[in-house]
Order: structure tokens, then sequence, then C-alpha cells
């Protein structure tokens, strides 16, 4: 029997890879985002509510 990243892989191709590259990049992005956090504030947002 395969594993079952094997079958998905399979029938999901480069879409799948990608997915899981994207869920790791947010991971990993939101990990840095709340360090920032922590080490810096953010600026206060403009006037006009854009940040």
């Amino acid at each position: 029997l395969k594993k079952r990243d094997e079958i998905i892989d399979e029938i999901l191709g480069p879409a799948a890879r990608k997915a899981k590259e994207a869920v790791k990049f947010i991971i990993n992005s939101s990990l840095f985002a709340r360090q920032d956090r922590v080490a810096a504030p953010r600026p206060p947002p403009n006037q006009n509510g854009t940040y």
C-alpha cells in the first residue's frame, strides 16, 4: 500500500505540493510576524484606515 502523501501527490500533483509549501510559508511568516510584534510595535494605522 502507498503512503497517503504519495496518493495525494498522484491525485493532485503539483497543486498538493504548492498547498503544503503555502501552509509552511504561512506558519513561518506568522511566527516571524509574532516575533516582530514583540520586538517592535506596529506603527499606528493611517487616518484612512490602511496600514
